[in-house]
């Protein structure tokens, strides 16, 4: 391939092999620290989420989004287990905090940056269990696909 400057390919693994997949994603790479640009489209977003640095997210023809990887990353899923019950309305007041919900047992609070705050608030009720998972870009994307497209 000659040197350009911009690279747009449209779903450019469909097809692949695990192994050609990880030799595309190294030459992506390198031609990244080339200072070449490349806009890849793809509905495999865990390729999407190892190899970009930016991702924008278009839904009906409209942009939704365009983020750095590490930004749209930034938040995770916080599942506490606890037999109190916890005020919502103030839980989705702490700094932080996207959203929180109620489970069967307990709490699922989506949150990005630092968990200080969150930490202080549930201090004052007792905690069986905390887990916490990072989402994937996929779950990310799938929040811009809830509901009725805006057009």
């Amino acid at each position: 391939m000659h040197r350009p400057h911009l690279v747009i390919m449209d779903e450019p693994t469909s097809g692949l092999d695990p192994l050609m997949r990880q030799v595309f994603a190294e030459v992506l790479l390198a031609l990244r620290d080339q200072g070449r640009t490349v806009f890849l489209s793809s509905h495999v977003l865990s390729e999407v989420q190892s190899v970009c640095d930016r991702v924008a997210i278009l839904r009906a023809g409209q942009l939704q989004t365009i983020q750095t990887i590490h930004d749209a990353m930034e938040t995770r899923s916080i599942h506490v287990t606890t037999p109190s019950t916890l005020d919502i309305a103030a839980l989705e007041e702490v700094t932080g905090v996207r959203k929180a919900i109620r489970t069967a047992n307990g709490y699922r609070i989506s949150i990005s940056g630092s968990m200080e705050m969150l930490f202080r608030f549930l201090a004052d009720y007792p905690i069986h269990d905390f887990r916490t998972e990072e989402l994937r870009l996929e779950d990310r994307f799938a929040e811009y696909y809830k509901g009725s497209p805006k057009v």
